[in-house]
Formats: structure tokens, sequence, C-alpha cells
């Protein structure tokens, strides 16, 4: 698991990875209820009071929830993201939140250096540490 954001005043808080006001799930599945993200999007918009906003390339509707094609479209700001993309996506998807505004995130994906992908791992290493000196990225 990767995560980024978090900071608060040099110290890191993870407040927002249990009381978010506002969640994108990005990477949800429109035709497979069972995917990973489709179960942290569920999880969370039936059973916490917290406003979740599914994200898919696609678009379309997900339990007549409207699919935001990227995060940058959603209208509200957005606490934590959680990034359910492969692995090649998520780069792209990091600078998306960071340009969004994100509070922070946690990237769900596999396929990094567990997989001879050190490449993208460091990619999103270097992403996340290069937005604002933000430290805190872990890579599990």
């Amino acid at each position: 698991m990767n995560s980024f954001g978090f900071e608060k005043e040099g110290t890191v808080d993870i407040d927002i990875l249990f009381r978010p006001k506002a969640m994108a799930v990005v990477g949800v599945s429109l035709t497979n209820e069972r995917h990973p993200a489709n179960v942290i999007y569920n999880k969370n918009s039936l059973r916490m009071q917290t406003k979740v906003f599914p994200v898919n390339d696609r678009g379309g509707f997900l339990q007549r929830e409207k699919v935001y094609t990227n995060i940058l479209d959603i209208p509200q700001k957005i606490d934590l993201a959680v990034i359910a993309t492969r692995a090649e996506r998520v780069p792209d998807v990091m600078g998306d939140c960071f340009h969004a505004g994100v509070g922070g995130g946690v990237v769900i994906s596999g396929g990094f250096a567990e997989r001879g992908r050190d490449d993208l791992q460091e990619r999103i290493v270097s992403i996340h540490l290069g937005k604002k000196g933000r430290r805190g990225a872990k890579v599990c």
C-alpha cells in the first residue's frame, strides 16, 4: 500500500484516513461489483457518513450515482483518494489528485516493484516527494 499527503504542520496527519468528509475511489468497475475498488466504494458509501465519489475513466453510473471520469471533475474538495487502477495509471492519477488539492490518498494497486516495475514505484514516490516537500510516502 502506498500513501501520500496527510501532512499537518510537519507531522503526518492520519485523521484523513479514518474520518474523511469526502472521498474519491478511483478505478471503480462498472461491471464487476467484486472489484477491490467497488468493495471500498460500497463499504464507505453505505456504512460511513462520508460522501464517496466513484471515478472511472469511462464515466457512467454506479448504483444510480454519477461516475466521474477524472478526480478533477468532482465539484467538491476531496479529503481522501483511494486509487485502485492499473499501476501504469497511478502516476497520472496522483498528479490529478495533487492538482485537485486532494488532502491525502492511498494506492492499493499492485504491479510495482513486486512485478519488477521499480521505475513506476520510484516515479510515484518522486511525484509525492516533489509536491510541496511532502513526506510520508509509504511503499509496502
